[in-house]
């Protein structure tokens, strides 16, 4: 018998507060379950070894380039 293991989809909300020049000022999770202590994505998925199959890259990479680019 082919032993299969325990899997949980798990939906997390996460809201950013912005100033108005759009440069990230703090966030919140909202919801009343549990939320993860961190949430961290791979540079690059061949970096990872493993790949998350609920995670699409290119919608994290394409937030990431709206970002405001920090001004030194």
């Amino acid at each position: 018998m082919k032993k299969v293991a325990f899997t949980k989809e798990v939906k997390y909300e996460y809201y950013l507060n912005t100033d108005n020049n759009g440069v990230i000022t703090g966030g919140e999770w909202k919801g009343d379950s549990p939320n993860p202590d961190f949430l961290w994505v791979p540079l690059a998925p061949s970096n990872c070894g493993k790949e998350n199959p609920k995670m699409d890259y290119l919608i994290v990479d394409e937030m990431v380039e709206t970002l405001p680019k920090e001004s030194n």
